[in-house]
């Protein structure tokens, strides 16, 4: 059985600062952890992150002995402006590999249930 690795979800810890979360998360036993992009989490890293961003979340990773391994993306492959959505993705994706982050968590779509067609479905199929 390969070796299972534990991250803590940054979703928790939307509110707080990066150092603030990762020294949290520290605390825990934990070294592995996500970090949340966009403006639901203004501690963390905005959409249209800098490099400068990007070095201060590692900078604040080393400092506390935990590592990025994921960022919890956002997107809507059922928005009406489909490249927009997927030049976001592509964005993040971009921000994944300056942190050596190996998981980029994004969405499907959101669409209501009782609005959802075949043709939704193939539209954010090809998209993901």
């Amino acid at each position: 059985m390969a070796d299972v690795k534990l991250a803590c979800a940054a979703w928790g810890f939307r509110k707080m600062q990066l150092p603030e979360y990762f020294d949290a998360v520290r605390e825990m036993d934990i070294e592995l952890v996500e970090v949340n992009l966009g403006p639901n989490s203004p501690g963390h890293l905005p959409f249209d992150a800098t490099d400068a961003d990007l070095d201060r979340a590692a900078q604040a990773a080393k400092d506390a002995g935990v590592e990025i391994v994921a960022l919890a993306g956002g997107n809507n492959f059922a928005a009406e402006d489909l490249d927009a959505e997927i030049a976001k993705v592509n964005s993040q994706i971009d921000m994944c590999v300056a942190l050596g982050a190996d998981v980029l968590r994004i969405f499907a779509g959101w669409l209501k249930p009782a609005t959802y067609t075949d043709a939704d479905f193939d539209r954010i199929s090809d998209a993901l």
